[in-house]
């Protein structure tokens, strides 16, 4: 079982739970000048790093130039406790899931995406992380 740092886990889980956070998906975090802002569940960890440490928004994610897409820098890593055997090619912690077929490993950014709550993404992180 993998563990990530039980405080920054703790915090997590309880502000998906706050109802502080509109549910999103398909980004980190969607900014809007007419309704409120809305995270994916890894938006709410990147978020809390954010106001807990003082980083800027943008330094949470850096450009991986050899496929243009972000990844998590190490500053975001060793805080929330994560290593890379965590993280899928979304760069989302991954969890294992029951299927019909049996059990699956999948990112939380994928299960955020695909509806799942984030109660239910909360208790997966809860038991698995």
């Amino acid at each position: 079982m993998k563990v990530m740092n039980p405080e920054v886990k703790k915090r997590w889980v309880a502000a998906l739970r706050s109802g502080e956070y509109v549910q999103g998906n398909d980004a980190m975090c969607v900014r809007s000048e007419y309704a409120e802002d809305s995270y994916c569940c890894l938006g709410v960890l990147a978020d809390m790093y954010c106001k807990e440490t003082g980083a800027d928004k943008g330094e949470f994610f850096e450009n991986d130039s050899s496929n243009g897409c972000p990844r998590l820098t190490d500053g975001f890593k060793n805080w929330a406790g994560v290593t890379d055997d965590y993280i899928g090619d979304d760069f989302s912690p991954i969890v294992t899931i029951e299927t019909r077929e049996g059990t699956d490993e999948i990112s939380l950014a994928e299960l955020n995406d695909s509806g799942q709550t984030f109660e239910t993404l909360a208790k997966l992180i809860e038991e698995q992380l």
